[in-house]
Formats: structure tokens, sequence, C-alpha cells
């Protein structure tokens, strides 16, 4: 932008004295020194035009790229873990309907074959809740991880006259905003737990009345298959709580 003119204590020069593209720097004898235009200091320049102008930076935009990238990944984990809990309550289906078919067919089952049968089925069980357990999405957010780092790199604010005023988000959270979402779904997350863990306890006790039974007939000699089933049920019984 071309400089119509310069004032100082030993005169005036105009825009013809001047050429554009130039950068002037008047000393201490009044005249004029030249420098030619570097694109450092053009760069500074449109750094403190966004600044001014309120515009993003690139450091401010490398930030939110960053939280948005970290936000798509959380979202990508708690789709996968509810997926396979989906998977999980789905497995647990087939083995009731499983269990059913067995208890009508026991009277026509050898207990060997029946101890055999009971040993996968409970370790199936056993799989399906410890995926559950695993699987649960208790673990922080790691958008909410991003927007921790990032806020804390921020240098403060300098000059507070020229802040407007924000209110206080944290003080009074907004009941439309997103924590009555993240509410809800807490609370949706925690009614599946307990209705698997209700099937799963129901299965599990069907279980172990066949294992029961099977044993008896074996006379309660050593069998490995009903070891197995026994540990399995076990295994199912500690990973519950979890839930």
């Amino acid at each position: 932008m071309p400089v119509s003119s310069v004032t100082t204590q030993t005169g005036t020069y105009s825009s013809a004295d001047i050429a554009e593209g130039e950068i002037v720097f008047v000393t201490t004898s009044g005249q004029p020194d030249r420098a030619e235009a570097s694109s450092d200091i053009i760069t500074l320049s449109q750094a403190g035009l966004a600044f001014l102008t309120g515009s993003p930076t690139h450091g401010e935009s490398s930030q939110s790229s960053s939280q948005t990238a970290l936000a798509r990944l959380d979202q990508d984990i708690q789709s996968s873990r509810r997926t396979i809990r989906a998977m999980a309550e789905q497995w647990v289906d087939r083995l009731t309907a499983q269990i059913r078919q067995l208890m009508l067919m026991e009277a026509f089952t050898s207990p060997k074959t029946l101890a055999g049968e009971l040993a996968q089925l409970a370790h199936q069980l056993a799989v399906a809740v410890q995926q559950y357990a695993q699987n649960q999405g208790s673990a922080p957010s790691l958008a909410n991880i991003g927007a921790m780092v990032t806020t804390t790199a921020q240098p403060p604010a300098q000059d507070h006259q020229s802040t407007p005023d924000v209110p206080d988000q944290t003080a009074s959270p907004d009941p439309a905003s997103g924590s009555t979402s993240q509410t809800g779904q807490g609370a949706t997350a925690t009614n599946d737990n307990q209705a698997f863990q209700q099937s799963v306890r129901t299965l599990a006790k069907q279980m172990e009345a066949l294992l029961h039974a099977a044993r008896h007939h074996l006379k309660k000699q050593p069998d490995s298959d009903i070891q197995a089933a026994q540990r399995a049920l076990n295994e199912v019984e500690q990973t519950l709580p979890q839930l």
C-alpha cells in the first residue's frame, strides 16, 4: 500500500519520494531510510491482521483439527464397543435357546454326552460375558482428553479488557446441552448391563442344574467335561460383578 506522506520533526516526505513496496524508517537525522519488504515481515503482518480480525491462525486450525480427529476416533471406539456388546447379547440368546433344547432332550441324552455339551456351552458363555465386560465403554473420552490437553497448552490472555465477557459454562451446564445426552446414554447403558446380567444369571443357573444332573448320573466319578464346565461357570460368576 503506497504511503501518501511521512511527517517528521525535520520535514514532510511525499509519496513521490517513497516507492511502492518499500518500508520507510525515519532516522534521528530526519531522513527516510528505505528497506526492502521481506516475506518474513509480510507474514508477520498477516498473522497480526488475523489476530486483530479474530481469524483463526495456523496453530488454532491445527488444534481444531486434532480435536476433530480425537472426537472421530472416540466415536469409532465407542461404536466398536457397542457392536461387541450387541454380539455378546446375541450370543447369550443363542446359548439360552440351546440350553432349553438340551433340557428337553436331557432324558434321551447320556450323562457323558450331556457333560460334554455343557462344557462347550459354559465355555462359550464365559467368553461372551468377558467380551461384554471388557467393552462397556467406561474409559474416558479421547475427545475430552484432547480438549483438556489443548486448553492447557493455550497461553493465558494478556488483555482482559479487549476480551468480551463469556458466560461460565462450567458452573451451570445447559440442560439441553450434550451433558444431558451423556446422562441419558449412561442410564441406557446401565439398564442394558442389568438386563444382560440377569439373562446370564438365569442361563448359568440352568447350566448348573444340568451339570448337577450329569454329575449325579455319573455317580460323582471324576470327569474332565464336568470339571471344565464347572470352571467356566465359576468364571462367569466372577465376571458378573464387573458389569
